[in-house]
């Protein structure tokens, strides 16, 4: 479905990948396409629990909106704590009610889990062992089927969401602020006290 929608400007909707669920290396334009355009491609999809799905996305999409502001205003602040209010319960009632639903991990999820155990075995494979053996315990350790994964709400980021509203408030809009800034602060200092050094040592010399 994601592949049937439409572009939209030069660069505003691209062309999806034939299976976003396999999609790596996201960028934030592609988490923020996926979320512009899921609206339409699950509706439908999921008859037992379509309102709450769309509920989920909506309030998503809404609280992404709000994020993304360059101006706030002291009626976007308070509307921002309303959709930020929102989407924490809403995405709070999902994780409950699809307790009972199985889900798994993809098949890329899989093979790199696959992957990691093979290397790990290795590593920790008797130095006596031969490569056959290491090889044959590596492939018993990596094998089986997909893992079931369940929605994880208890994460640092789901939490701190909360505390958006609070920063816009406080520091202004989130586009105002980066880590960049400091970094290339601290890259200028590192030059500047790299230059002063070798100065010293040229005057001492």
């Amino acid at each position: 479905r994601f592949r049937q929608m439409p572009t939209f400007g030069r660069a505003t909707i691209r062309r999806f990948h034939r299976n976003v669920s396999e999609m790596k290396q996201f960028a934030a334009r592609d988490y923020e396409d996926i979320l512009q355009c899921i609206l339409p491609v699950l509706d439908g999809l999921f008859p037992e629990m379509e309102k709450i799905l769309l509920d989920v996305c909506f309030d998503l999409a809404a609280f992404h909106a709000m994020a993304k502001l360059r101006l706030h205003t002291t009626a976007t602040v308070a509307a921002f704590r309303v959709v930020t209010t929102n989407m924490c319960t809403t995405v709070r009632k999902f994780a409950r009610d699809s307790q009972n639903i199985k889900t798994f991990e993809t098949p890329r999820e899989q093979e790199r889990r696959k992957e990691a155990a093979k290397k790990l075995a290795e590593k920790n494979a008797p130095a006596g062992a031969s490569s056959t053996a290491a090889k044959e315990q590596s492939s018993s350790v990596g094998a089986g089927a997909a893992k079931e994964r369940k929605l994880n709400v208890e994460t640092p980021k789901y939490h701190a969401a909360a505390g958006y509203p609070d920063a816009v408030e406080r520091d202004g809009s989130l586009d105002s602020f980066s880590t960049q800034i400091v970094s290339h602060g601290l890259i200028l200092f590192y030059v500047i006290l790299l230059d002063a050094l070798l100065s010293d040592n040229n005057l001492n010399l």
